[in-house]
C-alpha cells in the first residue's frame, strides 16, 4: 500500500500543489507595488524637468544624473542600441544569395 492509497486500494486525491504556502498578503504584494510607485515617481519627475538642450550628450547625461537611478538603467540600454540597419541588411543580403545565387 503506497502513501496515496487507503486500505481498499483507492488512490486518494492529491492535495493542491501550493496548499502548504501561506496566502499572499500585504507583505508579499508590497515590494512590487513600491517598485511601481518609484518608477512612476521618477518618470513624472523626469517629464516635469522639461526638454534638455540639443548640445548635451544623452549618454553622458544619463551616466552623470543621480536622481533617476531606475530610469538611468533603461535609458542606457535603449541608447546603447545600434540605430542603423546595415547589420540586418547584410544578413538579408547574404541569406538571399544563399537561396538564389547571383
Amino acid at each position: 500500500m503506497s502513501i496515496n492509497q487507503d486500505k481498499d486500494g483507492i488512490i486518494a486525491k492529491q492535495p493542491c500543489l501550493f496548499a502548504y504556502m501561506p496566502p499572499p498578503g500585504p507583505s508579499m504584494a508590497s515590494p512590487s507595488t513600491n517598485h511601481t510607485t518609484v518608477v512612476k515617481t521618477e518618470l513624472e519627475t523626469y517629464v516635469e524637468e522639461g526638454v534638455l538642450p540639443f548640445d548635451i550628450n544623452p549618454l553622458k547625461y544619463w551616466r552623470d544624473i543621480q536622481s533617476f537611478k531606475i530610469l538611468r538603467h533603461f535609458a542606457k540600454s535603449i541608447l546603447g542600441c545600434c540605430a542603423m540597419s546595415a547589420p540586418s541588411e547584410i544578413v538579408f543580403s547574404k541569406a538571399g544569395n544563399f537561396y538564389t545565387p547571383e
